[in-house]
């Protein structure tokens, strides 16, 4: 391990991204989350990253031995993050399954206004790129959406409807792929409507799946 570290802001003037610079890994990952959020692996360059933070680009190969490698580690702390936020709403037991998916479809919503819809899924943006991403990058992001459809299927498992227990992972398999949809068409026409569509056509293809069984 190398000793290298930022020198701490001046007294008394914040950091620009409200991050600790004596940890210049973490202030690292964290602003690889937010240019990642904004944009694709192979339009986010060295140079935008480093000067952003103010780390001389030489000191990034302190910390990560290639690009693949620093994608992996804000992956690792992208899962961290959404897993949480994501739990935040699906462990609401006061509400019903689909209302507590419905409150996360909001709260995703305000979250993509409050960026004016520069800021959408991590997944979503390096999934646009597949054809140019390693393969561990790819198996990486799979394995995430697994984990985030193993949530909602949970979640769902919770229902009083029987129909929809048998059928959750099917169920949280679809959520996930609309949503990506739905996130992209939002920041293209910067409105939450495509979230609110996207959740109503999952709820009525819930409700149809219920008329059907019974």
């Amino acid at each position: 391990m190398n000793n290298f570290s930022l020198p701490k802001r001046p007294r008394g003037r914040p950091t620009k991204h409200g991050c600790n610079y004596a940890d210049t890994k973490e202030v690292l990952i964290r602003r690889g989350i937010e240019l990642l959020t904004e944009r694709g692996m192979n339009a986010m360059s060295l140079d935008d990253l480093m000067k952003s933070v103010q780390v001389p680009k030489g000191s990034f190969y302190h910390y990560f031995s290639n690009k693949e490698a620093f994608i992996l580690e804000v992956l690792d702390a992208y899962e961290l993050y959404f897993v949480k936020r994501l739990n935040k709403f699906l462990s609401q037991t006061d509400l019903s399954p689909l209302e507590r998916l419905q409150n996360f479809v909001i709260d995703a919503g305000e979250k993509l206004q409050k960026y004016d819809f520069k800021r959408g899924c991590i997944l979503g943006n390096l999934g646009q790129e597949v054809a140019y991403l390693p393969t561990e990058i790819i198996a990486r992001i799979e394995s995430i959406f697994k984990v985030w459809e193993k949530m909602v299927s949970d979640c769902l498992h919770q229902s009083d409807l029987q129909y929809l227990q048998s059928d959750c992972d099917e169920a949280a398999y679809q959520f996930w792929i609309g949503w990506e949809g739905a996130v992209l068409r939002a920041r293209l026409v910067k409105s939450p409507s495509p979230l609110d569509a996207f959740y109503r056509l999952f709820a009525v293809g819930v409700e149809q799946l219920n008329h059907i069984k019974n």
